[in-house]
């Protein structure tokens, strides 16, 4: 306890100079997106689907029965050309995807993955803003995929090309793709996630311009949740309750292992707020020693 006590201290001392905060800098970032693309973030949560985010175990499945479907992988090209998962197209996570979102299937089944299904996620709920019926992978390809047994059957080396036929996307949703990606935040917020380390260190600080959001179920949030976070579970109608995130602050979102606040953050990001998701969220058996509970910092009741 006492060991942890003087980290918190250490923490708070170093914290303006880490991230700049309270040192009375307006961290207020103004949504340019308007209209129809606002619209469509609020839609993605009113239609809510909790299918949105698929098993590992029933995706490997579907693959191996040679099921019709498209599928993108997210990594970065080193690592998918050393192996990937059958007839998937290697589109590496940031602005390549604003440019490639235009050829991506907008009807049938559409999944993708990344390494831990942190920024599939994101992915995800843009790419159903522009029409496009996508479903992440739970847990990515590295604590997802390759934990199925028999997952090898699925895995090949030849590269699956991006189709020719370009689809309809409205020039808004177009344009929210590329600021999307033309700023996914610095370290420590890069891919506009932040470390368990880091988030600790921000409660820490004190600081009312940083907000914790939990987005688990409520029965849990009630077990135990970063001190002084705001409960909104991630659930059908939750966008009703987005005016309760205090504008003009950022926003640390976290649920079980980072897949379902990747989405939040997006939409919130597409919004107008400053959001990061917590990497690994409060933490699972699957995210090993990751996760704000795994790496042992404080939860109350």
């Amino acid at each position: 306890m006492i060991k942890k006590a003087l980290l918190m201290m250490l923490m708070v001392q170093l914290l303006p100079s880490l991230y700049g905060y309270g040192t009375g800098e307006n961290h207020e970032r103004s949504s340019v997106l308007e209209g129809p693309v606002e619209q469509a973030a609020l839609n993605y949560f009113s239609h809510f689907k909790e299918s949105n985010i698929i098993r590992e175990d029933a995706f490997v499945t579907l693959v191996q029965r040679g099921e019709s479907m498209f599928i993108v992988d997210l990594r970065k090209a080193e690592d998918y050309d050393k192996g990937h998962v059958r007839g998937a197209v290697n589109i590496p996570w940031g602005i390549t995807l604003s440019e490639a979102v235009e050829y991506i299937p907008q009807t049938g089944q559409v999944f993708v993955y990344c390494y831990s299904g942190q920024v599939a996620s994101q992915a995800t709920m843009l790419m159903n803003m522009a029409g496009i019926p996508a479903r992440s992978v739970r847990y990515g390809f590295v604590r997802g995929i390759r934990s199925v047994e028999g997952f090898e059957s699925t895995l090949v080396s030849q590269s699956a090309p991006l189709p020719k036929n370009k689809q309809t996307i409205d020039p808004l949703m177009k344009k929210a793709f590329e600021t999307y990606f033309s700023d996914l935040g610095e370290p420590p917020f890069t891919n506009n996630i932040v470390s368990a380390s880091d988030a600790v260190a921000l409660l820490a600080s004190g600081d009312s311009q940083v907000v914790f959001l939990d987005v688990r179920r409520y029965e849990d949030f009630a077990e135990s949740h970063v001190p002084g976070a705001i409960s909104l579970p991630f659930e059908s109608g939750m966008e009703e309750k987005f005016e309760r995130i205090p504008s003009g602050r950022l926003v640390v979102v976290y649920c079980y292992s980072g897949q379902s606040s990747g989405q939040v953050v997006a939409a919130l990001k597409v919004l107008g707020h400053r959001a990061v998701s917590v990497n690994s969220g409060i933490g699972t058996y699957k995210t090993g020693s990751k996760g704000w509970s795994n790496e042992g910092f404080p939860l109350e009741s």
